[in-house]
């Protein structure tokens, strides 16, 4: 019997999936083995399922269609694309031709033919749309006329080096790499020294990204500028949830990169292990070096037991974002930069209400406040510097517990959910910088930002807090076995130290710089202008003001396990399962029984 064609389809849509699922696995000689929702879902689904053919859409959260294809195909080659999409503009057929797709079709394709597309693909041949076919021909005839031209953002151009230059240069004139080689490097000379980079695919903050790799390859394109006959390489492909093992994987091998970012919570462990390269020596001998240039508690996320062993490449605060519009109709002024627990329980209790008089409560006051957020705001640590102890009975604790169940109690039993935020019925949501900033260019998403008006603030204070936030922060560091130490250091600093790399996270990433200078740049300002959803508003100086009074969260090896286990046992103390008196106590002996073993 002929071996059946095995498929993964890859789209955002469930109706598209499901539909094309059904209709393929009709086929006797074809096999849908997964339907995936996002770029980072294919990648996990190649390398566990390693299908034939894969129908790729352009838009999809996460990562896009047309980067999924460049990660697959470098990695592997021998997979049939065929981009599926309802795009055909001309870049993106560009580049999803170039980066190796086999195929590019638009949805208004008939099953016949999509299934014969397949078998096309699958047998090493290509198909293209008769539509898109025509823009091709065109494409290549203004290429072999030396017409056309790639758009390419201005703003990039600066990263291109000299000898990038020459080779764009000798591409131009048709030439082989052959030819390109001799031209470039006369005389044979080679690049004696490599510097490796490990990096994670798409985001580090679980939110939709583009190209990831942008701010790296401008980091790269301007250090080997900076130090001729260096090159510096990277793994691609390797995503978020994948990264630790691959890392530890290395690390086992004697394998690991010179520079690397380091994997969430697991600081302690590779600091304990030898595999980090404590930064104080190099700190200290390079005296354009100043640890003040960084944010608190973002530079000391990356400290252990009063040794730094990495540097912070960017950081996520919180913020609490408040529907203008909802308080001005009920008359109730924005909150000020000094507003407490009691400010935010009575709006809650007086917004939430009936308003179009159906007997049900369709308006509200917060949504997805938690104990973590309250227990922040009032100022309560909850560990010991060295991870050794937990502090959950301290009365801060219970006093944020407490005020998350007056809090819920304001919603009169009804649960809230997402949707009544979006569709403008809550006053307040926590809301990370990186969810902000990702939440409305969803394309998949409907426009319901049209109706209301935005603004942040920080967080409210508890009776023993000022409104603190926890700051999330992305470390790098430096291998203990680099044979490579200063030019490791010079990279690091390009990475985490250098203001025009900073700067360039606000364009390509989701977080926030953490170079104070960076943080004040103009563009923040423009950034954010862009990114608020509907009329909203960010003030910068709120940001600054919460980026510079932000906690550091710890960062020992059994704190994620710790805070997992807090979830679960607080929640069901909020929801009035587990008494608190003696929940919290109890709670504290078990993780300290854990802890100090």
């Amino acid at each position: 019997m002929r071996e059946r064609i095995k498929i993964v389809i890859a789209d955002d849509q469930e109706l598209i999936r499901d539909s094309l699922k059904i209709v393929l696995s009709a086929n006797q000689d074809m096999d849908v083995i997964d339907t995936v929702a996002d770029g980072r879902e294919v990648i996990r689904s190649v390398r566990k399922a390693k299908p034939d053919v894969i129908l790729m859409d352009i838009r999809m959260p996460g990562m896009d269609g047309v980067s999924c294809t460049q990660i697959i195909k470098e990695n592997y080659p021998q997979i049939k694309i065929i981009i599926l999409t309802t795009f055909d503009d001309d870049e993106y057929v560009y580049n999803a031709l170039k980066y190796g797709a086999s195929g590019y079709l638009l949805k208004g394709v008939s099953m016949a033919e999509l299934s014969s597309a397949i078998r096309t693909v699958y047998g090493g041949k290509a198909m293209i749309n008769p539509d898109i076919a025509v823009k091709v021909v065109r494409l290549f005839s203004q290429m072999a006329k030396g017409n056309y031209g790639i758009k390419v953002d201005d703003r990039n151009l600066d990263d291109i080096n000299r000898t990038e230059w020459k080779v764009i240069k000798q591409v131009g004139y048709g030439r082989s790499n052959k030819e390109i080689a001799a031209a470039c490097y006369a005389g044979g000379q080679k690049q004696e020294q490599v510097l490796r980079f490990g990096m994670m695919a798409g985001s580090y903050w679980d939110v939709p990204t583009g190209n990831c790799y942008e701010v790296v390859d401008g980091v790269i394109s301007r250090f080997e500028e900076k130090h001729p006959g260096v090159t510096v390489e990277y793994v691609s492909g390797v995503l978020k949830e994948d990264y630790a093992e691959w890392l530890a994987e290395q690390v086992l091998l004697g394998r690991e990169p010179d520079v690397f970012m380091v994997p969430e919570g697991e600081l302690d462990t590779f600091a304990s292990l030898g595999v980090l390269k404590e930064l104080e020596p190099l700190m200290e001998r390079d005296k354009g070096f100043s640890k003040d240039a960084y944010y608190d508690a973002a530079f000391l996320y990356g400290n252990i037991r009063g040794s730094q062993y990495a540097l912070p490449y960017e950081s996520v605060p919180t913020l609490m974002f408040v529907n203008k519009t909802l308080l001005a109709r009920e008359g109730i002024a924005m909150p000020q930069a000094d507003w407490t627990w009691e400010d935010l329980l009575s709006v809650c209790r007086q917004v939430t209400r009936d308003t179009d008089g159906d007997g049900v409560i369709d308006q509200f006051g917060c949504f997805d406040y938690g104990w973590r957020e309250a227990a922040d705001s009032n100022g309560a640590v909850l560990f010991e510097k060295d991870g050794k102890g937990a502090y959950f009975a301290d009365a801060r604790v219970e006093e944020a517990v407490r005020f998350v169940k007056d809090l819920n109690s304001a919603n009169e039993g009804y649960v809230v959910t997402a949707r009544e935020f979006d569709e403008g019925q809550v006053a307040f949501r926590p809301f990370a910088f990186s969810q902000y900033r990702t939440y409305k260019p969803y394309p998949w998403r409907i426009k319901k930002y049209s109706d209301f008006e935005w603004d942040c603030v920080k967080l409210p204070s508890g009776p023993s807090g000022s409104g603190q936030t926890r700051l999330d922060t992305l470390l790098m560091g430096i291998s203990s076995r680099t044979g490579r130490e200063d030019l490791a250091w010079e990279f690091l600093k390009e990475l985490c130290y250098e203001e025009e790399t900073q700067i360039h996270l606000l364009r390509a990433s989701q977080g926030m710089p953490v170079l104070k200078s960076a943080a004040r740049s103009p563009l923040l300002l423009q950034v954010l202008g862009s990114d608020a959803p509907g009329s909203g508003n960010m003030d910068v100086d709120i940001i600054g003001q919460v980026m510079e009074e932000a906690m550091e969260t710890p960062n020992f090896r059994l704190y994620a396990w710790a805070m997992n286990l807090a979830d679960g046992e607080i929640g069901r103390m909020i929801q009035g399962d587990v008494s608190m008196d003696s929940g919290l106590l109890k709670l504290q002996r078990e993780i300290n029984g854990t802890l100090r073993q």
